[in-house]
């Protein structure tokens, strides 16, 4: 489920969690970080870095992260990380 990152922080704040953000670089990585935070019942930030755009565009990164962000059992984030 995509969640706010203000509404994650507040979870971590109240259980006392650190929250992985893992950056993708294509299907395979979002899915192994997502299937991860579920098997773990954790949330987490799924970063895409702007660095990473000769592997994985800007449009397909949000394509990507908006559909396994939605379908995540878990709290989870789609974050522009370090990026213009």
């Amino acid at each position: 489920m995509l969640v706010s990152s203000k509404e994650l922080f507040k979870k971590a704040q109240k259980d006392n969690l650190a929250i992985p953000a893992p950056n993708f670089i294509d299907q395979t990585t979002i899915q192994s970080y997502v299937e991860t935070a579920e098997e773990l019942e954790l949330p987490i930030f799924l970063d895409y870095a702007e660095v990473h755009q000769d592997y994985l565009s800007f449009e397909d990164a949000l394509t990507l992260g908006k559909y396994y962000g939605e379908k995540a059992d878990v709290p989870a984030v789609l974050h522009f990380d370090h990026g213009t």
